[in-house]
C-alpha cells in the first residue's frame, strides 16, 4: 500500500502565504458565461454626436430581441471602454444601442439630452427598417455609466412623449453630473412606476458625491420602494489583486469593440482616461456578480418574472458577490429602499 507523501514545511508555508484570488464569472445564471451566442456584430449609424453603435447577436443569429439602451460616462464616446460589459449583454441575446450624444467635451447637458433622443430614435429606426434583428420594444432597459446614469434616468422620463420606448428597467451606475452642470430631477417622477429601478454607487468612487445618485433615487418617486433599491457595491482587499469599487469599476475594456485603435489614438485614449483620474480595468467579481447580475436580474425580473430575489428585496442572493479562493465571501453588496445621506457603504 502505497504512503500519502507529506507535504514540506517549506511547501506549507508557501501554500499560506499566497494570497486568495477573487472569483471568476459564474458559469451561469444572472452575470453568467452560459452564452447562447457565439458572436456580435457592430454598426455605427449617424454622424458625431447624433450617431449611435447598434450591436446585435450572431451564431446563431435572431429575428428578434430585447434592446439594452448603454449610456456612456463623461467623454466615453467610444464602446471599447465598456466592451465586455457590451458583448456579454449581446452574447446573452439582447440588441444594444449605444448613443455617442456628445461631439465635445464641452458641449451642454441640453444638446447631449437632445442627441441623445435623436442617436436612440436613429438606432430603433435602423433596426426597424433594415434589421439585422427586430427590437422588441415592450422588451428594452436602460442603463448608464457616470453622466451616462443619468441621461438614462431623463430619457426613461421621456419615454414615449419623446418617441422613445418605455424602458421596464432603469440602472444608473455610479450616475451624478459633478460641479459641471445644473441638472434638474423634477422629470424623473415622471419614470412609470412599473419600471425596475436600480440605482448603484461605488463605496470609494471619489469622481461624484454619494449625494447624486441618492438624490436620482428619491427623485424616482413615483415607483414604489418594491421596485426599486439603492445599492452600493464595497471593495474588498482581502486578496490578489484587490477588488476596487472605483469610479472606474464598471469599465470593461475590449479591443474588437468600436472603432479599431492605432497606436496613436490608443495613446490619446490612454491620456484621456488618465486625465480624468480613470484606470483601465476589466471586469471582476465587482462586475460578475454586481453590475452585470443586477442588470441580467433585473431585465429577467421585468420581462419574464424570473430571478426577482437576484434583483431586488435585499436578499442573500442579491447581496451575494461570490468566494476568494479560500472560501472567504466577498463582501456584500449593501441594499436600501430608503437610503440617507449616511448611507455611504460604510
Amino acid at each position: 500500500m502505497e504512503s500519502t507523501p507529506i507535504p514540506s514545511m517549506r511547501a506549507c508555508l508557501e501554500q499560506d502565504m499566497t494570497p486568495a484570488h477573487p472569483p471568476g464569472q459564474p458559469p451561469s445564471g444572472p452575470g453568467g458565461a452560459d452564452y447562447p451566442h457565439a458572436g456580435f456584430s457592430q454598426r455605427l449609424i449617424g454622424r458625431g454626436g447624433r450617431g449611435c453603435w447598434i450591436f446585435t447577436p450572431s451564431d446563431p443569429a435572431l429575428d428578434s430581441a430585447p434592446v439594452v439602451v448603454f449610456f456612456h460616462g463623461w467623454s466615453g464616446i467610444n464602446p471599447t471602454n465598456y466592451g465586455e460589459w457590451i458583448v456579454h449583454l449581446v452574447r446573452r441575446g439582447h440588441i444594444v444601442l449605444y448613443p455617442v450624444y456628445q461631439p465635445s467635451p464641452l458641449a451642454p447637458f441640453g444638446l447631449m439630452m437632445r442627441n441623445a433622443v435623436e442617436g436612440i430614435r436613429a438606432g430603433f429606426r435602423h433596426l426597424e427598417e433594415r434589421g439585422p434583428v427586430r427590437p422588441l420594444t415592450n422588451r428594452c432597459a436602460f442603463t448608464g455609466h457616470s453622466l451616462g446614469g443619468i441621461i438614462a434616468a431623463q430619457c426613461a422620463a421621456l419615454g414615449p412623449a419623446a418617441a422613445l420606448p418605455d424602458p421596464k428597467v432603469l440602472m444608473p451606475v455610479q450616475p451624478g453630473w459633478g460641479q459641471t452642470f445644473s441638472v434638474s430631477l423634477e422629470e424623473l417622477s415622471r419614470v412609470p412606476s412599473h419600471t425596475l429601478a436600480l440605482v448603484v454607487a461605488g463605496e470609494e468612487d471619489r469622481h461624484l458625491p454619494i449625494e447624486q445618485p441618492l438624490a436620482i433615487y428619491a427623485a424616482l418617486s413615483s415607483i414604489p420602494m418594491e421596485n426599486r433599491n439603492f445599492i452600493v457595491v464595497r471593495s474588498d482587499r482581502h486578496g490578489s489583486p484587490p477588488l476596487i469599487a472605483d469610479h472606474s469599476a464598471p469599465l470593461s475594456e475590449q479591443a474588437d469593440v468600436g472603432p479599431r485603435l492605432t497606436p496613436e489614438t490608443a495613446s490619446r485614449r490612454e491620456q484621456g482616461l488618465s486625465s480624468m483620474g480613470l484606470r483601465r480595468a476589466q471586469a471582476d467579481a465587482l462586475a460578475f456578480y454586481g453590475h452585470w447580475k443586477l442588470l441580467d436580474a433585473a431585465m429577467a425580473a421585468a420581462f419574464d418574472g424570473h430571478y426577482r430575489e437576484v434583483a431586488l428585496g435585499d436578499t442573500p442572493a442579491q447581496r451575494f458577490m461570490g468566494h476568494w479562493s479560500d472560501g472567504v465571501p466577498v463582501k456584500e453588496l449593501l441594499v436600501s429602499t430608503r437610503p440617507d445621506g449616511r448611507f455611504t457603504g460604510s
